[in-house]
């Protein structure tokens, strides 16, 4: 199992993902917010800091402004309260969410 995870660890470090786009605080808040989109949760901004150990208020919200900002995570308003705001991720999410999820079948299968 560790060298199912080691090799996992190889072949995540090597996938192309630019670190100015996606340091590990901003990887953490992405998981956050696929994990309630995939159970079919709306997420808001005050949600992820109510629920999140992972930084500061301050730091969340500008993570997540780069988020946004990188393509990674859109802002819907709520129809009947535009002051209500939802993060969703975007396609761009689901395309690295499933690169790791092919990562992880690799790994699996011993193919590094």
């Amino acid at each position: 199992m560790e060298q199912t995870f080691i090799r996992f660890l190889n072949l995540k470090n090597a996938l192309e993902v630019d670190p100015t786009e996606l340091d590990s605080i901003s990887i953490k808040l992405l998981e956050f917010c696929q994990i309630h989109h995939h159970s079919g949760h709306r997420m808001k901004v005050t949600d992820i800091m109510k629920n999140s150990m992972v930084a500061s208020p301050l730091t969340i919200h500008r993570k997540l402004a780069k988020l946004i900002g990188h393509g990674y995570l859109c802002v819907q308003y709520d129809q009947g309260n535009h002051k209500r705001k939802f993060l969703v991720p975007t396609q761009k999410a689901h395309d690295y969410f499933a690169k790791l999820g092919e990562l992880i079948v690799r790994s699996a299968a011993g193919r590094a």
